[in-house]
């Protein structure tokens, strides 16, 4: 799917930390004259006890993203689990990647079945984290995952988004980019094995 779509960005959900190495080295064929780098980060359950796949390694969320050589100045990396959850078996977390000087790229699933503790954790991420991080201003941000929210309506991710972001998606599926992008195509691609298709939309704007 990297290949398919030629993707830049890519965000993932219920991901096994053993894959992860594979699908960074497909962006990084793909971009052969940028950075590839990514981070990780492992979800619990709510006793704190650590997930494990069947493979042994660790599971959680995870994001890949590819900066051009000419604009690399270096990334960090942040993510924890939310506040608010919904009692579930698994905690709901974010991770983001900062590409210096460039973007910042975040992964996250919301809760699946109690759409006010999704929506919790959306106004979390949107009204906390993103705020709380120096230089956010100065960025753009995109954000991916199973969001778990419809995107308009009652307890919808229109909720949450306000004036400074906009979205696009499929179902619960969504895209959230900073304002001064324009979100282009979404495109849906399904997958064997998943339980949902991946998600590919093409973002346009001026990145640093």
């Amino acid at each position: 799917m990297i290949k398919r779509t030629k993707a830049e960005i890519v965000t993932l959900n219920e991901i096994c930390k053993g894959d992860l190495p594979a699908m960074v080295d497909t962006v990084r064929a793909e971009w052969p004259n940028s950075y590839s780098v990514s981070t990780f980060l492992p979800l619990t359950e709510a006793n704190d006890a650590a997930i494990t796949c069947k493979t042994g390694t660790a599971y959680g969320i995870a994001v890949i993203t590819a900066v051009s050589a000419d604009k690399y100045k270096g990334w960090s990396a942040y993510g924890k689990a939310f506040k608010a959850q919904d009692g579930d078996a698994e905690r709901r977390g974010w991770v983001c990647a900062e590409a210096k000087g460039s973007y910042f790229a975040c992964a996250t699933q919301f809760a699946a079945d109690k759409p006010r503790v999704a929506l919790s954790q959306c106004l979390e991420l949107i009204d906390n984290v993103i705020p709380s991080t120096q230089g956010h201003k100065s960025l753009p941000w995109v954000i991916g995952g199973v969001l778990n929210l419809q995107a308009d309506g009652k307890t919808s991710l229109s909720d949450c988004t306000g004036d400074d972001y906009v979205h696009t998606g499929s179902d619960v599926q969504h895209v959230i980019a900073s304002s001064s992008r324009t979100l282009e195509d979404t495109t849906t691609y399904e997958m064997h094995g998943t339980e949902f298709p991946a998600l590919a939309t093409w973002i346009s704007g001026t990145w640093n």
